[in-house]
């Protein structure tokens, strides 16, 4: 799911080399920024299901109401003043605005609080493999967290998107080979 920000640019994309049309600001914005909430929603109920399944409806149900209020949020202002969400500089990237910026920095940080325990209970089992997906997949998310703060603070030259995007391959192969090790 945290890679989810980055779909609008993939499609976009992709919607210009295929059909040469641009995505109109709003299906970029949703695709970029509306579907973070639901992503990270099948994270916390596979989290809580693996590492606290006593917890699970608590802590699903509290993070739920959390992302409907997000995207409630975001709904509204889509449709009355987009730019409180985000401003497309090109056809292919966008500034995150308060709203977003905010929603994805306490996502992020629950992600790794989340991944962290995850690798912790990893670590505890007897089986080797699953010690080392752990690993792996914590790895991928400190890797992929790098990535991220590069490709929003940084400024983006053709050398530094090519460095950024290496980096969050590099995270999303880890990342694929800690799942399915």
């Amino acid at each position: 799911f945290i890679t989810s920000p980055w779909w609008g640019s993939a499609f976009s994309f992709l919607a210009i080399l295929l059909f040469n049309i641009n995505l109109s600001d709003t299906s970029y914005i949703i695709i970029s920024y509306g579907l973070i909430p639901i992503a990270s929603l099948f994270w916390i109920y596979s989290f809580v299901l693996l590492v606290c399944p006593h917890l699970k409806w608590k802590i699903f149900l509290v993070y739920a109401l959390f992302t409907a209020c997000y995207e409630i949020l975001f709904f509204y202002y889509l449709f009355t003043n987009p730019s409180l969400l985000a401003i497309r500089v090109s056809k292919l990237e966008s500034e995150t605005q308060l709203v977003v910026t905010s929603f994805a920095l306490i996502t992020m940080a629950i992600s790794v609080i989340t991944n962290f325990l995850f690798m912790k209970k990893s670590l505890q089992s007897q089986e080797r493999i699953i010690r080392w997906k752990g690993k792996l997949i914590f790895i991928s998310l400190l890797v992929f967290i790098l990535g991220a703060l590069l490709d929003s603070i940084v400024s983006l030259t053709p050398l530094t998107v090519l460095i950024t995007r290496i980096i969050l391959m590099v995270a999303s192969i880890l990342s694929y080979i800690g799942w399915i090790m």
